[in-house]
């Protein structure tokens, strides 16, 4: 790009670009493929394997200097005589379609000639008296349009400013553009002019109606076959006024051929112009002055306008059409299986002042907390704080794991933060709030379409007084991969400064190097270190040796050197006994007596409770409990239980009783509102101490199976669960580790496949991608090493990791990744939101998707968000500070197109229609259909199975969608190379060529939905 001039309109700039594509056409060098003029610069389109940078620039710098003066050019310039009509009836449609379907209301509507005489200190409004013009019709009719660019906007169309500095009108474009603009209308954006060649979007204030400038066969005067457009480079437009009527007779003449058009050369001589702008210098300083001064005025009443109004019903109706999308095609939300939301509210306490700080019904400011002590006094004083602390510091976990345990991570921020003021006063003296971080963020972008980022920030604002807590996954920050150290980095920085305070640290194999870049990366970041054991096994059993006693003291050991703040001893799947739990924490406690000990474990034996007042009485200084309405079975132990307990103890934790039982009504309220969710655990099950199962994964194990088709084969898949743990080595097992057991175990169930056969047939199965991935080495180093010979029967020649994953990989560029994904989207992206895109790229596409189609659906209220609105309901919600009460009036299906419905709400007292067509046109709407479960089985053809006698034929090891198809009919494969991939619930599988041969089929599609066994593809 070769650039003239400083950032302004300056005709000789225009000329000098002109000059310089002249100069290169002349002496146009093998390698320079084409040029392309702008307003003040050239783009040059080169190819680099003929003409090197350094030979164009040597062109260029020699052009400069042999190029004429600009004072001494003369342009031939064509002079068109063009006739408008202002005002004109296509115009006003134009506008009347925007004002009803896009914004009906802005500071330019209804009469955007009006509003550009706002703009520029003049009047616009319409004269009544016939053939009197205002005076924008008239400094528009005095103008003559330089012609300086073509095609800027659409084919052909002009970018055409006023010779004359005088005349040129300066006013912004729409926003938002509209989406209909007539053919041959004139529009104004900046001080440009254009004319549209063909009916299009567009975004130029409309002032009237012009003559066609495009002609598709090229057949008329002035066309041609090769230049379908009226206009060339430099050439001026002068219009003239008609009325609407007369426009319309000469609009068909000129389609016809009849219409000669006024038409004049005339030589532009540059000397000649710059000494007319220096003649007219001081009478365009007035103008621009008065323009600006108007601009400054129009400018204010616009930002209020798009602030308090327009924008904020804009991202409502989105909101409108994720409702009437759901009326039509129903809910979509994977793996809700249960009973239909309540319909009943959940009681959110009271606020009033006359209640002090402290009690759950007050209004005031929380008292103070650990957050201000952090705050205040860093790291440091917050250790020194909690080892001060007499009693037992309580972490609530109801506002991230407990409903990742129970409710498949669920929970949607508004429930969050209709609570988080009486949280922040009943729960003053706790240790953290547990609210982020783990599966949370990966499904709030993908099944809620909310922002993580915003969650943080909105509860942040609303619970200043208590410690924020999040788990992190060492050097996989909230992913489930490697990333460049300075991702890690960064992404500590940015939750700290977004309002994150302790960090649980921990990773899935207790792989310290991995731990240790976490470690190392929130410290920096100067929030406080939580280094976790996470524990498995039974230290109280002889014969399980591999995790004893000594294993976790020489862990907690190695992370003590670290540096770390506060030692975790995170219990994942409910296995840390009462009587292993006093002898682990006695043990820690009497090691490092400076070290805050915290702990963490699951219900999902139903000894939480016990284990937690055992780890209390041994020692440790903070437990993790939940609200009683989301506690037990695989989520934590109840928090009331344990206030109650230690209520009249030196262990007492702060939390009045009375106080905390208010909570407990909202979210028993709360939690009928994510029935669909519910896996349908009746009781607690000790078989946890066989299986090993985290209580966080149990509930998305089970829907993984439902899913799959799999729900009667739930008992074997828990048994599966140990026998792929030990197939894979008998490794700790947490996110994402766990997850790798639990793919195991349901391909395992779902081949037919027992702890022998696994092993023996290692050689020739299709595993799931994570569980390659994890015997490569891309989770880290298990201890103990990886399980031989059955890595290496599965592995065969792929490559394996030593060390810590991701150590090697060479830093991201942040600010190139940030315009790639702004380029990408074609939005503006936030530090953050790039972010969460390099930690989940395609999840995070598919939010802002969603988000640009439907806009933020966070502000619905969760039973309208999860089920269809029923005809004559109401609901409400708050977009961008404005309230919009909402009432589903009717549906009509089939209207116009087939399959094609219209939902019409009533919004704030507005009718308002928006039209859905139907994912499947064969059937009436959701609403209209009689009965229908909440989550609706996939349906599709019956499919040919896969021969298993026959070679080369390939069919589905799971059921599940298909994600990628990497080959078509023809090609050619080897022996290994992936073929399909496969996904169920997170769970994802490449089925690979069993011989290396010729496709002579592909017999599923991207989107398809498969069961075991169906016919992938085959291979000659």
């Amino acid at each position: 790009m070769v650039e003239y001039g400083e950032p302004v309109l300056d005709i000789n700039s225009r000329v000098r670009i002109h000059l310089l594509e002249e100069f290169l056409t002349l002496h146009r060098p093998p390698g320079l493929i084409d040029t392309t003029p702008g307003v003040r610069t050239l783009l040059l389109n080169y190819d680099n394997r003929i003409l090197s940078l350094e030979e164009l620039m040597k062109l260029l710098v020699h052009a400069e200097a042999k190029l004429l003066h600009v004072e001494s050019v003369k342009l031939k310039s064509r002079i068109f005589e063009l006739p408008i009509a202002f005002r004109d009836q296509w115009t006003r449609a134009a506008i009347d379609r925007y004002m009803s379907t896009i914004r009906a209301e802005a500071s330019y509507l209804p009469d955007n000639l009006e509003f550009i005489g706002r703009n520029n200190g003049i009047s616009g409004k319409h004269c009544e008296t016939v053939g009197e013009l205002s005076e924008v019709e008239k400094v528009i009719s005095s103008a003559s349009y330089l012609v300086l660019g073509l095609g800027d906007v659409y084919l052909g169309a002009p970018c055409a400013v006023p010779l004359d500095p005088r005349h040129r009108l300066s006013v912004p474009k729409y926003n938002p553009a509209r989406t209909f603009t007539p053919e041959g209308a004139v529009g104004i954006g900046g001080m440009y002019m254009c004319i549209y060649p063909m009916e299009s979007p567009g975004g130029y204030q409309l002032v009237g109606r012009t003559l066609p400038i495009w002609n598709t066969f090229g057949n008329l005067p002035n066309f041609g076959p090769v230049k379908p457009w009226l206009l060339d480079m430099f050439d001026q437009v002068r219009f003239y006024p008609v009325s609407e009527q007369d426009l319309s007779l000469l609009r068909q003449d000129f389609s016809e051929g009849k219409m000669k058009l006024d038409l004049k050369v005339e030589d532009l001589c540059m000397k000649s112009y710059n000494q007319f702008l220096k003649s007219v210098e001081e009478e365009t300083g007035q103008v621009k002055k008065k323009q600006l001064e108007a601009q400054n005025l129009i400018f204010q009443a616009e930002a209020l306008s798009l602030r308090d109004s327009v924008h904020a019903k804009q991202e409502a109706l989105k909101v409108l059409n994720y409702l009437a999308t759901m009326v039509v095609d129903g809910p979509d939300h994977p793996g809700a299986v249960g009973p239909a939301p309540s319909k009943t509210l959940a009681k959110i306490p009271i606020s009033l002042p006359e209640f002090p700080p402290g009690h759950v019904n007050s209004s005031r400011a929380p008292p103070r907390g650990l957050k201000h002590v952090f705050d205040e006094k860093g790291p440091k004083g917050f250790v020194e704080a909690v080892l001060a602390s007499k009693g037992t510091l309580l972490t609530d976990t109801t506002w991230r794991d407990a409903h990742q345990s129970l409710l498949m991570t669920r929970m949607r921020t508004i429930d969050m933060k209709n609570i988080a003021h009486a949280t922040a006063h009943t729960m003053a003296n706790a240790f953290s709030l547990e609210m982020w971080g783990g599966a949370t963020f990966d499904v709030s972008l993908r099944f809620l379409h909310e922002c993580p980022w915003d969650r943080l920030a909105e509860l942040r604002e609303l619970v200043p007084n208590i410690p924020f807590q999040m788990l992190f996954r060492g050097a996989n920050a909230v992913g489930y991969s490697a990333y460049p150290d300075n991702v890690i980095y960064k992404f500590c920085k940015q939750a700290k400064e977004t309002g994150m305070d302790v960090f649980r640290i921990f990773d899935s194999l207790n792989y310290l190097e991995n731990m240790r870049l976490g470690i190392d990366a929130v410290g920096e970041a100067g929030g406080i270190v939580e280094a976790t054991i996470c524990y498995t096994g039974d230290i109280t059993n002889p014969k399980k040796t591999k995790y004893n006693l000594d294993y976790y003291l020489n862990l907690a050991r190695d992370l003590e050197k670290l540096g770390i703040h506060v030692l975790c001893v995170k219990d994942m799947a409910g296995l840390l006994k009462p009587s292993a739990a006093t002898i682990l924490i006695s043990a820690l406690r009497k090691e490092f007596p400076n070290l805050p000990i915290h702990v963490h474990t699951h219900d999902t034996a139903g000894t939480a409770v016990a284990t937690l007042l055992a780890c209390v009485q041994a020692g440790a200084n903070a437990v993790d409990c939940c609200n009683d309405a989301l506690s037990g079975l695989t989520s934590q132990g109840s928090m009331g239980a344990i206030i109650s307990d230690l209520e009249n103890s030196e262990k007492n934790t702060g939390v009045a009783l009375e106080n905390y039982q208010q909570l407990t009504t909202y979210w028993e309220g709360v939690r009928r509102l994510y029935g669909p969710f519910e896996s349908g655990q009746k009781s607690a099950g000790a078989d946890v101490y066989m299986n090993e199962i985290p209580g966080g994964q149990y509930t998305n194990l089970f829907f993984q199976a439902l899913s799959m088709g799999m729900a009667e084969e739930w008992e074997q898949i828990k048994t599966a669960y140990a026998n792929a743990n030990l197939v894979l080595g008998d490794i700790v097992k947490v996110t994402p580790s766990s997850k790798v057991v639990g793919d195991l175990a349901s391909y395992m169930v779902a081949n037919k496949l027992n702890l022998k056969s696994v092993q023996e047939r290692a050689t020739d199965l299709n595993f799931p991608n994570s569980v390659v991935e994890f015997l490569q080495g891309y989770l880290g180093q298990p201890h103990g090493g990886f399980p031989e010979p059955f890595r290496s029967h599965v592995l065969k020649d792929k490559a394996r990791i030593e060390g810590r994953p991701g150590k090697d990989l060479p830093p991201l560029d942040f600010t190139k990744k940030k315009l790639e994904l702004q380029s990408k989207f074609g939005i503006p992206l936030r530090d953050v939101d790039v972010m969460s895109s390099i930690q989940f790229p395609a999840v995070f596409e598919d939010y802002v998707n969603h988000s640009k189609k439907f806009g933020n659906v966070s502000v619905l209220p969760t039973r309208q968000f999860l089920e269809p609105m029923q005809i004559g309901e109401k609901t409400s919600f708050t977009c961008l500070q404005k309230n919009f009460e909402v009432v589903l009036d009717e549906v009509k299906d089939n209207v116009g197109e087939a399959g094609t419905s219209q939902v019409m709400f009533d919004i704030n007292g507005e009718k308002h229609v928006i039209s859905v067509k139907a994912k499947d046109s064969s059937r009436p709407s959701y609403l209209l259909r009689t009965g229908g479960p909440v989550l609706e089985k996939p349906t599709g053809p019956t499919r040919k199975k896969a021969d298993p006698g026959t070679v080369g034929s390939v069919g589905a090891s799971i059921p599940g969608r298909v994600v990628d198809v990497k080959f078509g009919v023809g090609s050619m494969v080897e022996k290994g190379q992936v073929v399909i991939v496969l996904s169920s619930m997170k769970l994802e599988l490449a089925e690979s060529a069993t011989v290396s041969g010729k496709l002579i089929s592909v017999d599923v599609a991207k989107g398809d939905f498969v069961s075991v066994g169906d016919l992938l593809f085959q291979i000659q």
